[in-house]
């Protein structure tokens, strides 16, 4: 019954929607600030463990001598091919963090004696 209004005054109903979109812009005009909700942006937090050192004993990768010569064999891949291996690869990167003023002398030196001292890369019996 309402729709054969609109079916027999086109003009009506033209009217109608141009006055309800106007309506509906000006309200949108004047909604103030306040009713619209707080945007925060989103927020991310990452933390790392780096297991086998302290923090102040990584290198500027973020690597500890145990990450980059572990025992259980070399960090690319595979296994140690015997014990002197493991040892020279202890002792390059023990170097290289006393070049980097991570560890003293004597740290390096007693790092690369724990590891001689070892069963790491040795041919098991």
């Amino acid at each position: 019954m309402l729709s054969s209004v609109f079916v027999d005054r086109p003009r009506l109903a033209i009217v109608i929607a141009v006055v309800t979109t106007i309506a509906g812009a000006l309200a949108l005009l004047s909604i103030p600030i306040a009713q619209y909700p707080d945007i925060v942006p989103p927020q991310v937090s990452v933390t790392a463990v780096y297991p086998g050192a302290s923090g102040a004993i990584v290198d500027a990768n973020g690597c500890s001598i145990d990450q980059i010569a572990p025992c259980s064999g070399p960090a690319s891949g595979g296994t140690w091919k015997n014990h002197g291996q493991y040892i020279s690869a202890v002792a390059q990167a023990t170097e290289a963090f006393l070049a980097q003023g991570l560890i003293s002398a004597d740290q390096a030196d007693e790092i690369v004696a724990q590891a001689a001292e070892s069963n790491c890369g040795a041919a098991s019996r």
